[in-house]
């Protein structure tokens, strides 16, 4: 047994066959289940001006 093989793909996203679609579109993954929000990561405000440099 490998580390990876009790992986069950989240909600039937089949993680080759989407590398492979974005691959012939020429697009990056957007998950409609995940959407790439600052409520999704759970970003604040205050979270996010820690990221900025001098």
């Amino acid at each position: 047994l490998t580390m990876f093989s009790s992986v069950k793909p989240f909600e039937g996203q089949q993680f080759a066959a989407l590398k492979k679609q974005c691959q012939q579109n020429r697009t990056l993954f957007e998950d409609p289940l995940f959407p790439a929000q600052d409520s999704s990561t759970r970003a604040t405000a205050s979270a996010q001006s820690l990221g900025k440099g001098p």
